[in-house]
């Protein structure tokens, strides 16, 4: 298909990811491997589908749900926190 076809559909566009959200999934995803979980593992754990783990592992979820979080952290026997992040 080409922009001229009546059904052509733009390809999505990827907005440049939040290295907020990068850097959170970077951290589930060392604290999970420290802890010698699989993704299965920490699903069974925490309640949270393991496709959801692995994209959030990935930083595809920028909106979590904070409750989302603490059900993670609870899978872990880890606990949220807050870290200085450079100003903008």
């Amino acid at each position: 298909m080409k922009p001229s076809d009546k059904h052509w559909v733009p390809p999505r566009q990827r907005a440049e990811p939040d290295p907020r959200v990068l850097a959170f999934g970077h951290a589930l995803l060392t604290t999970r491997r420290q802890r010698r979980l699989t993704q299965m593992a920490l699903e069974r754990r925490s309640g949270i589908d393991q496709t959801m783990i692995s994209r959030i592992e990935r930083g595809l979820v920028p909106n979590t749900p904070l409750c989302r979080l603490v059900m993670l952290a609870d899978g872990l026997d880890a606990a949220l926190g807050f870290v200085e992040w450079p100003s903008r």
